[in-house]
């Protein structure tokens, strides 16, 4: 503004006119050229201090962003972040879908194995609907009958008991399929203990190579994979406080105990043994009524009741009982048909397919329950390695 000022009270050279009498007002000429150069220059350094007057006033008041430094600190936090989405990401994104592709090869498992079960079935048909075996459960069914009346005895099992040993022989005993679904559960948990090794030896192989200004001694696999499944089972536990699963993920974080398999195969038929049973019981009912071999399916109802309450113990034994009391039904309400051993095919084959599908497809089934687990464990990884990357 000073500058301005000075502008305004400097005088300029005033140049005096020659006018005619008469004649319009005009500027002599300036033969000599001298007067028309000093008005140039005069007018040139005018137009300069104008224009850097207007300068200073336009920039006066502007505020200059100050670019704000950064710290060390974020320097290293950056690089730490960008290190884990593009080199650690896609190692644990590898190590998921090896985990998936081991589900897959487990459901695989299950489906053959039932497959087999189901090949067991007609020998097992042919030795229920002998007349042997009929004249047997009748017998049975009686006496536990004569108990109930005359001996005061809530109930017993002998039938429960007589068909239980032989489709334990033919197609699979209690016992014979919780030991069998525990082999698969098993070869599923090294799968994917397998799967964590070589995920943090890749791992440890990318921190190696990152140049990040980390201690790399604790990243060595000796020293990093023990502390890794330390601090990643109270990650696991935290996520899945809100999940029926905490004991199957804490296997997946790589605490295999022997055990493991058993209880998960346990957790999974005590969730959908019930469902079974009432399927069961309720598709033969059903089927029976349908067919007016029976009214009401009284008969097929009370043997059912006996057979899932017999002898069993157990999530596999209510699934042993609910077929006994299938099989039992339907013999005594088809007993003088030709179509006996057609019915009978058909409903065991009906239950081994219900029991495959809920034991694999069920809300807390096989394939829900690991799929889950996987996706909770896969962010757990991330982070314990994320944590320990930013570790002083």
């Amino acid at each position: 503004m000073r500058t301005l000022s000075f502008v305004f009270s400097h005088k300029l050279p005033v140049v005096k006119k020659r006018v005619k009498a008469g004649s319009p007002t005009s500027f002599p000429e300036n033969k000599s050229g001298k007067g028309s150069f000093g008005a140039g220059i005069l007018l040139l350094a005018v137009s300069v201090l104008t224009i850097y007057v207007a300068y200073n006033i336009a920039t006066e008041d502007r505020i200059v962003p100050q670019t704000p430094s950064v710290s060390r600190a974020d320097k290293i936090d950056s690089r730490l972040s960008e290190f884990m989405d593009e080199k650690i990401d896609p190692v644990l994104k590898d190590n998921h879908n090896r985990n998936l592709d081991a589900v897959k090869r487990a459901v695989q498992d299950v489906n053959d194995l039932f497959s087999q079960y189901e090949q067991g079935v007609a020998p097992f048909v042919d030795d229920v609907t002998s007349w042997g075996t009929r004249f047997g459960i009748i017998g049975r069914y009686a006496g536990e009958k004569y108990d109930t009346w005359w001996k005061d005895k809530e109930s017993t099992t002998r039938v429960a008991d007589y068909i239980s040993e032989k489709f334990g022989k033919h197609v699979f005993a209690g016992n014979k399929i919780e030991g069998d679904l525990q082999l698969i559960v098993n070869n599923f948990l090294q799968d994917v203990e397998a799967n964590q090794n070589l995920m943090l030896s890749e791992i440890t192989e990318q921190i190696e190579m990152s140049g990040l200004p980390i201690d790399k001694n604790l990243f060595k696999p000796e020293n990093f994979t023990p502390k890794f499944k330390q601090d990643l089972e109270p990650v696991l536990k935290e996520m899945a406080k809100d999940s029926m699963n905490v004991g199957l993920l804490s296997i997946l974080g790589g605490f295999i105990l022997e055990e493991s398999a058993t209880k998960i195969v346990q957790s999974v038929l005590a969730a959908v043994s019930s469902g079974i049973a009432a399927t069961t019981a309720s598709s033969a009912a059903s089927s029976a009524v349908s067919t007016g071999v029976i009214q009401g399916g009284n008969m097929l109802s009370i043997s059912a009741a006996g057979g899932g309450a017999g002898s069993f113990g157990g999530p596999a034994g209510m699934i042993i009982g609910a077929v006994v009391g299938l099989t039992v039904g339907v013999i005594i309400d088809w007993w003088a048909t030709e179509k006996l051993q057609e019915k009978l095919t058909d409903q065991c084959v009906s239950f081994l397919n219900n029991t495959k599908t809920a034991i694999l497809s069920s809300e807390e089934g096989l394939i829900p329950s690991l799929y889950q687990s996987l996706s909770i464990t896969g962010e757990s990884y991330r982070r314990v390695i994320n944590a320990n990357l930013r570790k002083e």
